[in-house]
C-alpha cells in the first residue's frame, strides 16, 4: 500500500537491511489547514485495529493513513484501541497537503 513515505526524501541514516530511512523532517507537519472541522470518530475494535477499513468506509484514500495519524499525535497505528477518538480530515484537506507538502518532495 502506498503511504506518504514513499515521497520522502531519503535520510543519510541506514537500517540493519542497508534501506535508508526515510526523513521525516522532509515536510512540515504543522502546514496541515483544516477548511472544514474533522469528523471525530470513536473507534470500534475493528476500526482500531484496521484503520484501512475505517478510511474506505469514510471514503478516505489510504494513502493518507499515516497522516491522519501525525494529525491526531498517534505514534504507531497499533497504538489506537477500541473506544480511542480519532480525527478524521475532510478527504479534500488531506489531499492539499499531499499536493502542497508532500508531492512536491518526490525526487
Amino acid at each position: 500500500m502506498p503511504t506518504i513515505y514513499d515521497n520522502f526524501k531519503r535520510s543519510d541514516v541506514k537500517n540493519n537491511d542497508g534501506y535508508y530511512y526515510p526523513d521525516v523532517l522532509t515536510n512540515d507537519w504543522n502546514k496541515f489547514e483544516f477548511t472544514s472541522l474533522p469528523e471525530e470518530v470513536f473507534l470500534n475494535e475493528i476500526q482500531a485495529n484496521r484503520l484501512d477499513i475505517l478510511l474506505t468506509e469514510k471514503g478516505i484514500n489510504n494513502k493518507y493513513w499515516d497522516l491522519i495519524l501525525v494529525i491526531n499525535n498517534v505514534k504507531y497505528a497499533n497504538d489506537l484501541n477500541s473506544g480511542d477518538t480519532l480525527y478524521l480530515p475532510t478527504s479534500e484537506d488531506l489531499e492539499n497537503f499531499y499536493l502542497n507538502y508532500i508531492k512536491e518532495n518526490e525526487d
